[in-house]
């Protein structure tokens, strides 16, 4: 679940890619693409396109059973994947403009977190904690944390808060 405090941030890491097609992984509930997408359409109408288009697209991944029957869910991804985004071929996640990993990397072992990272080509929003509580119960049948990942684990461009590393990767 990620802090309020870094909606802004990540909205604005958003803003700077300008995407047309979205990789939420890790969606929860989904507040990245309806946020997106009000972002999006709004800008357009400040620009007077006041005719909304169906061009956005924001796919999702999400592991947790817990948010796959979410009635709301269907409406606001254009496509699921019920699974884990290391299973998914790397063609396919590099045809997306943007991969957000949104409080996702602290439930992956580290190493092999990365390495997958290298080989992706796309841009990605990363936002983790700076200090992850290792949580020992499991939350919405999720992956606990299981690491700690700080400032010198990225090389992209900085967004941080107080409280959380927000990077744009590659």
């Amino acid at each position: 679940m990620s802090l309020s405090k870094n909606i802004e941030n990540i909205l604005n890491t958003v803003r700077t890619v300008n995407p047309a097609k979205i990789l939420d992984v890790g969606t929860g509930f989904g507040k990245f693409s309806i946020l997106i997408r009000e972002m999006i359409l709004s800008e357009r109408a400040e620009k007077g396109d006041l005719l909304p288009k169906d061009d956005l697209i924001i796919d999702c991944v999400e592991e947790a059973k817990y948010f796959h029957n979410l009635p709301y869910h269907d409406k606001l991804y254009n496509n699921h994947f019920h699974k884990d985004v290391m299973d998914i071929p790397i063609d396919i996640l590099n045809s997306y403009d943007l991969i957000l990993l949104i409080d996702v990397v602290e439930h992956w072992d580290k190493e092999i977190a990365k390495e997958w990272l290298k080989k992706i080509k796309t841009r990605i929003i990363i936002s983790t904690p700076k200090r992850v509580h290792m949580f020992k119960e499991r939350y919405y049948d999720a992956r606990n944390h299981i690491s700690q990942w700080d400032i010198d684990d990225f090389k992209g461009i900085d967004y941080s808060t107080e409280k959380s590393y927000i990077f744009l990767e590659n």
